[in-house]
């Protein structure tokens, strides 16, 4: 039920409430999947989100990893989807529920940058002036005074004098 009336939540309502605070991106890409999984489900079952079963979500699952290695997000949008339907009892049960996720793979490359690379990176972009070497200038600046930084004070300073 809603808080602000008495009224049940849609399908329609409750996307919308799910979706909320979600950012843009976010919001593109969680719609788009579950664009896909509803046209699909209309396709092949005629029912929406409120009348889906395991069996549904099972049936897509496998689907998709016949043509698709990304199974694994999907599914997580899809579990995050149908846990919020059934907070505000739009379905009964939660039909992911019973569905565990895989391990997230580990990455193909490292991520962590040493301080040469990083000073590198940021010089590379002092050469240039146009949207790339804006953002980099952005980040720098998030990085230098963010606490992820593990730099102490007097090397936050070098480290935003020396980038600038």
């Amino acid at each position: 039920m809603s808080s602000d009336s008495d009224e049940a939540y849609t399908v329609e309502s409750a996307m919308e409430d799910w979706l909320f605070q979600k950012s843009n991106k976010t919001k593109v890409w969680y719609k788009s999947i579950i664009s896909r999984f509803r046209k699909w489900l209309h396709q092949k079952y005629q029912r929406d989100l409120d009348r889906t079963r395991k069996k549904h979500i099972k049936a897509y699952l496998s689907l998709l990893s016949e043509t698709n290695s990304q199974v694994r997000p999907v599914l997580c949008v899809l579990k995050s989807c149908f846990k919020h339907l059934k907070r505000l009892d739009v379905i009964d049960k939660d039909p992911t529920a019973l569905f565990k996720l895989q391990q997230q793979n580990p990455c193909r490359e490292e991520r962590n940058l040493q301080k040469e690379q990083v000073r590198a990176m940021f010089a590379k972009c002092q050469q240039k002036k146009d949207k790339t070497s804006f953002h980099l200038h952005q980040t720098r600046d998030w990085w230098v005074t963010s606490p992820v930084c593990s730099a102490t004070g007097s090397e936050r300073q070098h480290l935003a004098i020396s980038f600038t």
